[in-house]
């Protein structure tokens, strides 16, 4: 069930978009790792689109893992532990989720 202060709900012409947010993983990363290039407050990841329809996962600090049109990760800065790989490849399989762009 979603809690009522965790998203919002937007009311078009013939549906309604129930949107809402779930910094459960964030907080984890940011407890479960110390804040080698990242940010102690456990800040979420922004995800941005590049050319190509390539996409970048950046975090506060230097980290950044860069995903392929498939969603499969193929580069990231020597910023980035494992701790935060795993991360912005669920965010980035969430926002492809979220787009209705994942194939598989």
């Amino acid at each position: 069930m979603l809690e009522a202060n965790r998203g919002q709900v937007y009311r078009l012409d013939k549906q309604s978009i129930f949107v809402f947010w779930d910094t459960a993983p964030y907080k984890k990363a940011a407890v479960s790792s110390a804040p080698v290039g990242g940010s102690p407050t456990g800040n979420p990841p922004e995800i941005v689109k590049l050319l190509l329809g390539l996409h970048q996962v950046k975090f506060d600090g230097g980290c950044r893992v860069n995903f392929n049109k498939a969603g499969k990760s193929f580069s990231t800065t020597s910023a980035c532990e494992a701790a935060k790989v795993g991360i912005a490849e669920d965010a980035i399989q969430r926002y492809f989720r979220e787009q209705g762009s994942m194939t598989h």
